[in-house]
């Protein structure tokens, strides 16, 4: 029998079956056979989908086969590749020992040991140790375009999710080529994916597309729609849409679908995605708002800093659109704690600012970002900051800045017409870019465009608050009752409670939280 399975493995292998050529050599007993499949085609079984069977397959090996690196090394690969991150670290650490210091140059095991370690870490999060230690080896030399691709693409995202967008396109796009190369579409998908996030990180909307649009249609061809990478490309390619104003909904609803039933945690992050897709067409404002709320802050999957930092100032604005002060309160703290030292930090805080009337902080927080000594790990939100600089300039009653700042958020954001910013800093951009129609040269076309798709800012019913209406106004995104905010004011809670009467009746709402949306839409907060 022995014999038998021995000739049926080898027979396999000249076949290209690796995984039954590994469960016959494994039936064989044959030391060597098995650990030639696993050096060979250990981490292509596993790109392809085949983790948990080359796991149970190593179980059944003999120990000599269980303890050799090749062996190791695709034992901890499964691990990651199916979630269980801590076992895949646990086998690598034992496997530190017997590597030598690394001086350039690695072998094929040594540069799959450092590229799993990265990937590892990019869930756990200790990324920084790990990338170095890949960072010192010449990844995608080997010859062997699988694990040249795997090695390079590990390379990318790692740097990709320490922020450096940048620094992670060159090795992404090598790994995109080598993977096209090989046999495991799968990697070709995740290539695909990563330049996407990449390209979304560096504001390059089209380019973004392009990854994301081909990710989903190879998910789709190569039967990979069970491969959460697909759906999240899907999610990528629907920021791309919403960036530019254009219809996302249905991708990213149908991606929410989809990952349900793969991981509910990404569904829930998918769903809040999704919801703000779809606000500024929603019918139920407050409950799209909530659906951003309950969705975020992921627990067991993080993205790309870039990647959140992409969307954050938009769902911090959702939340006072939506009368949610202590909402977007969190997303400031959140936002500090998940991009700390960025710009993209920097300029949630500074959106906070400006909401609240504080014009001088808002604007000596944005000064480095403007300058470009404190970069954002998200391309478009200079365009933000712009923006802000641009409400802030108009509020201290400074034209020139307000043209020039807004001339300079156009410039930044006609190349990739990028839109959403517009809508999402102020209600009173639209006023401004009226202000300075016929002024921006060449970029009027592109300024008449935002115009075009700005709602006019209301007027009517509201211009007739008075002074102590519009002061009662200001306190109530603070959510402090009329007991409080009476005594802060000097008058009767009565008082107090018959302008409230006044504000809702001429805003045409009926509630406190009503009212806060009302007023930010029509820029009176």
């Amino acid at each position: 029998m022995a014999q038998l399975e021995q000739a049926t493995a080898q027979w396999y292998t000249e076949f290209g079956d690796a995984l039954l050529s590994l469960e016959h050599g494994i039936n064989a007993g044959d030391h060597d056979h098995v650990v030639g499949v696993l050096s060979e085609s250990g981490l292509t079984l596993v790109q392809n989908g085949h983790g948990e069977a080359v796991q149970r397959l190593l179980a059944r090996a003999s120990r000599s086969v269980r303890d050799h690196p090749a062996a190791r090394l695709a034992d901890a690969a499964a691990a990651v590749a199916i979630g269980n991150t801590l076992a895949a670290e646990s086998t690598l650490a034992a496997l530190e020992p017997s590597w030598p210091p690394l001086d350039g140059t690695a072998d094929r095991q040594r540069l799959l040991h450092e590229s799993l370690r990265v990937q590892a870490a990019i869930r756990t999060g200790d990324l920084t140790p790990a990338l170095a230690r890949l960072s010192l080896v010449d990844a995608g030399t080997t010859g062997d375009p699988e694990l040249d691709a795997f090695v390079l693409l590990q390379l990318g995202r790692g740097r990709l999710y320490q922020g450096d967008a940048a620094g992670a396109d060159g090795p992404l796009r090598r790994a995109l080529a080598h993977a096209r190369a090989g046999r495991s579409p799968r990697t070709v998908l995740h290539a695909l994916a990563a330049l996407a996030a990449a390209s979304v990180c560096r504001g390059r909307v089209s380019e973004a597309a392009e990854f994301a649009d081909e990710a989903v249609e190879l998910g789709r061809d190569a039967d990979l729609t069970h491969d959460v990478e697909t759906h999240l490309a899907a999610l990528l390619g629907a920021w791309c849409r919403w960036i530019r104003l254009e219809d996302a909904t249905e991708s990213a609803g149908t991606a929410t679908v989809a990952l349900v039933d793969l991981d509910t945690d990404l569904a829930r992050a998918a769903s809040s995605l999704a919801a703000l897709f779809g606000l500024a067409t929603s019918q139920d404002r407050h409950g799209s708002v909530a659906a951003i709320h309950a969705g975020g802050g992921s627990s067991r999957h993080r993205p790309p800093p870039g990647i959140a930092a992409a969307v954050l100032p938009s769902i911090h604005s959702a939340y006072l659109l939506g009368g949610e002060s202590q909402w977007a309160n969190e997303c400031v703290a959140r936002s500090a704690v998940a991009l700390p030292g960025t710009g993209d930090a920097v300029v949630i805080d500074a959106l906070a600012h400006l909401h609240d009337q504080h014009l001088e902080r808002a604007r000596k927080l944005l000064v480095p970002v403007l300058d470009g000594n404190l970069m954002c790990t998200a391309a478009t939100n200079l365009i933000t900051a712009w923006l802000a600089e641009a409400v802030a300039a108009h509020r201290r009653g400074h034209r020139a800045r307000t043209h020039s700042s807004l001339a300079e958020a156009l410039r930044l954001a006609e190349p990739e017409s990028v839109l959403r910013p517009f809508h999402d800093v102020d209600p009173s951009i639209r006023d401004l870019l009226l202000d300075s129609h016929g002024r921006f040269g060449h970029l009027g076309g592109f300024a008449d465009r935002i115009v075009a798709s700005l709602p006019a800012r209301e007027s009517g019913p509201t211009e007739a608050l008075t002074p102590r209406e519009l002061e009662l106004l200001g306190e109530l995104p603070s959510w402090r009752t009329a007991e409080q905010i009476a005594n802060d004011l000097c008058v009767s809670v009565n008082t107090v409670k018959t302008h409230l009467r006044g504000i809702y009746r001429k805003l045409g709402v009926t509630t406190r939280r009503d009212a806060v949306a009302a007023a930010h839409t029509r820029g009176l907060l």
